[in-house]
């Protein structure tokens, strides 16, 4: 099993360093066009080395290569944050509810839900929700509780749809 993070890491670095540079150059478009449309160009061109792994979460409706299992989930543990990124992590949350896990995956799962309450308010979110009931356990239910009832603002929203949609799948 190959290990993705580092690459992840790597690669949203060099998508964002692209995406700052059409930034850096869109104020002096009007003056000076060229460098803009040179930024432009260097991002909508770069071929990310991550793009066949992702390329195939897409494409596969139940992911079963062991390989784009583990990309999935370092890239959820790693949540990287780089355009279009939230859209990638959508699908994979959706595929990876599919799979038949082992315990040690539905552990890590299980802690990209903690870090998700915690600090991810990106539209993604509720596809963590959807994923919560499948790796839920009483110590996740638990914690989400006390969130609910200690935390102030967003985490304890955050929270509360969580909760909210692992009791409306268990009742079922």
């Amino acid at each position: 099993m190959r290990d993705f993070k580092h690459k992840i890491i790597l690669e949203a670095e060099k998508i964002n360093q692209l995406h700052k540079n059409i930034d850096k150059t869109l104020k002096n478009r009007g003056t000076n066009r060229a460098p803009w449309e040179k930024a432009c160009k260097e991002f909508h061109s770069y071929t990310s080395e991550l793009n066949e792994l992702v390329n195939r979460v897409y494409e596969e409706s139940e992911p079963k290569d062991t390989d784009v299992i583990e990309f999935i989930l370092s890239f959820l543990e790693v949540d990287p944050v780089f355009f279009r990124s939230g859209y990638i992590k959508e699908e994979m949350l959706k595929k990876i509810k599919r799979v038949e896990l082992t315990e040690k995956q539905i552990y890590r799962l299980r802690n990209v839900l903690y870090s998700a309450v915690e600090s991810r308010g990106f539209r993604e979110f509720k596809g963590y929700c959807r994923l919560a009931p499948i790796v839920t356990n009483n110590q996740l239910n638990e914690w989400l509780s006390k969130k609910i009832n200690s935390s102030e603002g967003a985490v304890k929203s955050r929270a509360k749809l969580m909760l909210k949609q692992i009791n409306a799948q268990n009742s079922t």
